[in-house]
C-alpha cells in the first residue's frame, strides 16, 4: 500500500506525506528507489526518528516535520537531530 500511495502522489503530482514509526529501513528503501525513478515531494511528518535516518531523508530531499514530541525531556536526541 505504501508504494501504491507514492504511485498516486507521482499520478497526481502532488506532495506524499509520510508518517512512519519503527520501520526507518524500509521506509528509506521504498523511497529511495521510487525517488530515483521520479521527482517525487515528500514530507516526513511528525518525525520522531534517527539521526542517520534524518540524512538519508535530507539527501532525498524530503522536507521533515517535527510535533511537540521534541521538547519532552527524554527527547534530548530528537531534539539535537532537528538543532
Amino acid at each position: 500500500m505504501f508504494t501504491r500511495h507514492i504511485e498516486a502522489s507521482i499520478e497526481t503530482n502532488k506532495p506524499i506525506i509520510v508518517h512512519t514509526r519503527n520501520a526507518e529501513n524500509e521506509t528509506y528503501d521504498v523511497l529511495k528507489k521510487k525517488s530515483k525513478k521520479n521527482k517525487l515531494k515528500i514530507l516526513i511528518h511528525c518525525f520522531t526518528g534517527s539521526k542517520k535516518f534524518a540524512y538519508n531523508l535530507l539527501d532525498l530531499g524530503c522536507y521533515i516535520s517535527a510535533s511537540g514530541i521534541i521538547t519532552f525531556k527524554k527527547s534530548k536526541e530528537l531534539a539535537e537531530t532537528f538543532k
